[in-house]
């Protein structure tokens, strides 16, 4: 076949032929001498430069190769592009297939050239997705929340029967996630209480039963693993081996959420986290304090007014969005605004302890049309923490709570902390797009000492 600059085989290798050879039947795109030279770019003090892909090789007769200058000649080596004389006509398919042959094994090296370096490349990106993979997980385990409280119903005045007879209840929020139920029970005396979750009309989910000890008070079931998969409405069964009574709300308007055997609804706590987790060590606002300790309750009213800490030492980090810390008279309440950008602590001048092991706050996001926020609380000896990144180390557990929401977080002690003390309080919203409207409130206290106050 005869091919041409202007052919219908551009996608051949194409190789560049004195003039007088240019009509030569060959299995490669063909172009003359003279019709390439002109398409070459000449670039000031540059020399020449290749208009597009770089032929094959040139095959030339003794008399266009001593036409070769300079300029071509060091295009020729810069580009790698190797010319094959032609002493007759008949010796150029010959020196076509040598320029093909050499062409075929530079590109044969070129191959594994980029073999290896996209072997090399793989083990450098998975090297990098392992250690993305440990900082996120390092970064999960030290920042993030392990649950978030989803729904709090109040405890009612009413309640209905526990027995063996199931009690199906709607949930609000999504089976996926859920890891955590607490159910307040009015009247008990032993026994246990089980439950699962189920599909609103249908069979129970998979692995979601649970069982607790019966008692008055709040019950908390903790399921194996927190469901994953896609998102699904979902339903609360509960009932037990002994006669009992489990509270019920105030009046609900949504019947939506009413027990399916009555017009009430359950008093319940749901605590959400990442699907498939396993459920975490969480603190139970029932268990017995220890034999020879003490709790006291303090208000707000009860405390100094607060002082809001620095963000770190010196000016050199500040807010820049809203932040405020205040005690608000007509609520009872300390009012610690977080901010997008870091921690935000109030500081509060405590009591003096004695062996003080365990204290709990009561929080509230006040406003529904806040973003969810993350609190804390800590407890530190008195004047021993001046800014907000030297708190960090005196907190407990984050947790998030949901706008409108009440909920408790926790700080201890196992060794038990003695004198006068300073109750830190923690409000952080990152990574949220706006921190307005974020009232987020500390309304009561509970500190537990190994000894009598």
């Amino acid at each position: 076949m005869t091919s041409s600059d202007t052919g219908p085989n551009l996608d051949l290798p194409t190789v560049i032929v004195s003039d007088a050879l240019a009509e030569a039947d060959l299995p490669c795109r063909v172009i003359g001498l003279g019709t390439w030279r002109e398409s070459l770019i000449a670039l000031p003090e540059a020399g020449l430069a290749l208009a597009g892909p770089p032929p094959v090789g040139l095959a030339l007769t003794e008399q266009d190769r001593a036409t070769v200058d300079a300029p071509l000649t060091a295009l020729l080596t810069a580009a790698e592009i190797v010319v094959e004389t032609v002493v007759t006509p008949a010796d150029l398919p010959k020196a076509v297939l040598t320029l093909m042959a050499r062409h075929h094994a530079r590109l044969q090296r070129q191959s594994g050239s980029d073999r290896a370096a996209l072997a090399q490349m793989r083990v450098t990106h998975m090297q990098m997705q392992e250690d993305f993979a440990e900082v996120e997980a390092w970064l999960s385990e030290a920042l993030t929340p392990r649950y978030k409280l989803a729904r709090r119903w109040s405890v009612g005045p009413d309640s209905v029967p526990l027995t063996a007879k199931r009690l199906v209840q709607p949930l609000p929020v999504p089976a996926r996630g859920l890891l955590v139920v607490d159910v307040h029970i009015a009247e008990a005396d032993g026994g246990t209480l089980y439950a699962e979750l189920c599909r609103p009309d249908g069979p129970a989910l998979a692995d979601t039963s649970a069982q607790a000890e019966l008692h008055e008070g709040w019950v908390r079931l903790v399921l194996p693993r927190a469901p994953g998969g896609a998102l699904q409405d979902c339903a609360l069964a509960v009932w037990s081996d002994a006669s009992a009574r489990i509270s019920l709300t105030p009046p609900q308007p949504f019947t939506d959420l009413h027990l399916r055997e009555g017009s009430g609804t359950l008093a319940l706590q749901l605590f959400q986290t990442l699907p498939g987790r396993p459920g975490p060590p969480l603190h139970r606002a029932d268990r017995p304090l220890p034999a020879d300790g003490r709790t006291r309750h303090l208000a707000p009213a009860d405390l100094p007014k607060p002082q809001r800490l620095p963000r770190a030492a010196g000016l050199a980090r500040r807010y820049q969005d809203y932040v405020k810390v205040a005690f608000w008279e007509k609520e009872n309440a300390f009012y610690v605004h977080p901010s997008r950008l870091g921690a935000v602590v109030a500081r509060v001048q405590g009591p003096r302890v004695d062996q003080l092991i365990q204290a709990a706050a009561t929080v509230q996001l006040a406003r529904a049309e806040a973003m969810p926020t993350r609190f804390a609380l800590g407890v530190a000896p008195v004047g021993t923490v001046s800014n907000a990144m030297q708190a960090q180390v005196h907190l407990g557990d984050w947790l998030e709570v949901l706008p409108g929401e009440w909920a408790d977080v926790w700080w201890e002690h196992p060794e038990g902390l003695t004198g006068e003390v300073d109750l830190l309080l923690a409000t952080a919203m990152p990574g949220k797009p706006y921190n307005d409207l974020a009232d987020a409130l500390f309304r009561g206290f509970r500190l537990t000492t190994r000894h009598a106050p």
